[in-house]
């Protein structure tokens, strides 16, 4: 049986060290850390199967998952070994396979021969037991791939039948399906020191707010998600960004998300802006408290469902339909509370829980290649990253002038090298002032030489009086303005772009299937 190398940390109030080694198994321990940041060092150095965390647990996080996982996904396991409760169930949540301090050597070395085997996907869950198939995925597992090392460094492949326990291998479960308890789970480990992979929840959850419906409409389940079951129908994301310096980026997200929640269908805001939040001011919202912050630092260290994500939304209500809005940044230095792996999870929990997701994006698209070279490090624009490489459609806002549209052609090209998803772009403020005499065909034109092959086909004229009185008044186009022409054309833009919505709108939005064939708004200018 190959050997695995454990890297671990020290506790001074247990030593599971001792009982490990006393077994003279295959298990043995190569590293033993100080700290934890000693402990990363050595599993980035890929000398190591398995990371056992003894101490510091308040620095194991989703970030922490995402480093150890590595840019080709493949990394050594992450397990827990606590004697407090409170500790073993955050990292449980968190999906860390977890194991009492109390367990002797030989239990503790059938773990983690177990934790190797069976790979632990990085995704809070609600529920810490496993699965029936997730004990039919250890009894099919390729004993080939078990190995999370690289290569060349074992001398034969991992056998897991020959370690693996027969009453493991086959699924057990009691009179009301209620649960499967794991073969190695201890009477004297409380409920959350359990390990493996736990089912994502379903249906309805209430929320402090209002009831969490999971969303219904066909045609929005995401393909990247094999291990969904047919017919589970996810949340559609919409991204609004736009280069730096362009105008009325905010107010699409803020008016997008209250057409589509006019249209009967729950909807949720994100002000994912890092740089200058202002959705909340938007809106007129008294209580800005960094929801977005808030949301993510729960992710973080706890998981998150549906449920918990309602709790950090505001609602505001127009003719009856409601936007659930979580609010940004309430300074911008505080960036590096939002992390990419645990907002990646928030948008992963919001398709769960909602209908149409709309995120108001910051402006830059790069990233420092520099901060990353030596170790894993925040990234500012790993929030605007993360929404644009997570969204179905990407609605690109430019201006018109002679600078804003030069900027706005280039930093298209960015944004296209950075998502698959489909890019609406859009030129907002067009007026003769800035581009000339007929503005529309003179700006056509010049993205037809000099731009990205993304057809231009979206402008919106300069209306000032109509969006400043909006803003002043803390209130949306439906409400200030439901007949003016700039609102008529977020309408229709929200038709187009968000497929979801084509059962409750007119016939001839329904026969949009790409961006190509988005309704013109012509604006007197």
């Amino acid at each position: 049986m190959a050997v695995l190398n454990v890297a671990t940390t020290i506790n001074p109030r247990f030593d599971h060290v001792t009982p490990i080694e006393s077994t003279r198994s295959d298990v043995t321990i190569t590293h033993r850390c100080h700290i934890f940041a000693e402990l990363m060092a050595v599993a980035r150095s890929g000398l190591v199967d398995i990371v056992l965390v003894a101490d510091d647990f308040d620095l194991v996080s989703l970030e922490t998952l995402q480093q150890l996982k590595g840019a080709d996904g493949r990394g050594p396991r992450l397990a827990a070994i606590s004697d407090v409760v409170d500790d073993r169930q955050r990292l449980t949540e968190l999906g860390i396979p977890v194991a009492s301090a109390q367990l002797s050597g030989p239990e503790l070395v059938d773990w983690l021969q177990t934790v190797h085997i069976h790979e632990v996907i990085p995704q809070p869950q609600a529920d810490s037991s496993l699965s029936p198939a997730d004990l039919q995925v250890l009894a099919e597992l390729d004993p080939d791939t078990a190995s999370t090392r690289r290569r060349g460094r074992r001398a034969a492949p991992y056998d897991p039948a020959k370690d693996l326990p027969q009453s493991l291998m086959e699924p057990a479960v009691n009179a009301d399906h209620s649960a499967v308890h794991d073969a190695f789970e201890m009477e004297e480990v409380s409920t959350g020191d359990t390990f493996g992979d736990k089912p994502r929840p379903t249906g309805h959850v209430t929320g402090p707010n209002q009831e969490v419906i999971a969303p219904s409409a066909p045609g929005t389940g995401d393909p990247e998600q094999p291990g969904e079951a047919e017919g589970t129908n996810r949340g559609h994301i919409t991204a609004v960004w736009g280069p730096i310096g362009s105008p009325g980026v905010t107010t699409i997200a803020v008016n997008l998300a209250m057409e589509a929640a006019l249209t009967g269908h729950r909807t949720l805001l994100i002000d994912a802006d890092t740089y200058g939040a202002a959705v909340s001011v938007h809106l007129g919202l008294l209580e800005d408290s960094a929801a977005i912050a808030q949301a993510c630092r729960a992710a973080e260290h706890r998981g998150l469902d549906a449920e918990g994500l309602a709790a950090f939304t505001q609602r505001v209500t127009v003719h009856g339909a409601s936007v659930e809005v979580i609010t940004g940044l309430t300074r911008s230095e505080r960036w590096p509370q939002v992390r990419a792996a645990a907002w990646a999870h928030v948008l992963d929990v919001a398709r769960q829980g909602w209908d149409v997701i709309i995120i108001d994006c910051g402006f830059g698209l790069e990233q420092d290649e520099e901060l990353s070279f030596d170790i894993p490090a925040p990234q500012r624009n790993a929030t605007t990253v993360t929404a644009v490489t997570n969204a179905e459609n990407i609605i690109a806002v430019g201006t018109g002038d002679p600078v804003g549209f030069v900027r706005f052609m280039k930093d298209l090209e960015h944004l296209m090298e950075t998502t698959d998803g489909d890019i609406i772009p859009i030129v907002n403020k067009v007026t003769s002032m800035t581009s000339g005499l007929s503005p529309k065909r003179q700006l056509r034109g010049a993205w037809e030489r000099f731009g990205p092959k993304v057809p231009l086909q979206q402008f919106i004229g300069w209306a000032p009086e109509v969006t400043a009185g909006a803003l002043l008044a803390g209130k949306t186009l439906a409400e200030s303005a439901p007949k003016a022409e700039i609102r008529l054309a977020i309408q229709r833009l929200m038709q187009a772009c968000i497929p979801s919505l084509a059962n409750t709108t007119n016939a001839a939005s329904a026969k949009r299937k790409s961006p190509t064939k988005l309704l013109k708004f012509i604006n007197n200018s």
